[in-house]
């Protein structure tokens, strides 16, 4: 990405992973290596990519995506939080999360298609693991 780690008007991101990659649920410390905004058909959203850290799952990627939506109970603000502590950070300042290491909660999806996926269902304080 030219310049920052936070681009406009990307792609929806992929879900990197097919269900022979699943990993198992269950809490991995994961490190944030990349934050990304796009628009879907429906809405504006920031997506966070995870890579996990060590064990049997090392470097499988998970991606947390939240709309972009700045109420004190929404899932991008819950997010941010959880990663840095303060709920105000401005959108242009998400790159420097990047790097940030956490536990994560990893469990398993369906896709309205039948496919089954890992997400990251909450963020858990650094002290967790």
């Amino acid at each position: 990405m030219t310049g920052s780690d936070i681009a406009q008007r990307q792609e929806a991101p992929q879900n990197p992973q097919t269900e022979k990659e699943l990993i198992p649920p269950g809490i991995y410390q994961a490190e944030l290596t990349r934050v990304l905004r796009y628009q879907t058909l429906t809405s504006k959203r920031v997506g966070f990519e995870f890579t996990i850290r060590g064990g049997p799952a090392d470097g499988a990627v998970i991606i947390q995506s939240a709309v972009i939506n700045y109420n004190p109970k929404s899932r991008l603000t819950a997010t941010i939080k959880a990663l840095c502590g303060n709920e105000q950070v401005r959108p242009s300042k998400l790159r420097y999360l990047v790097g940030t290491k956490r536990p994560v909660l990893v469990i398993q999806g369906k896709s309205r298609h039948g496919t089954i996926f890992n997400y990251i269902d909450r963020i858990l304080p650094a002290e967790t693991v």
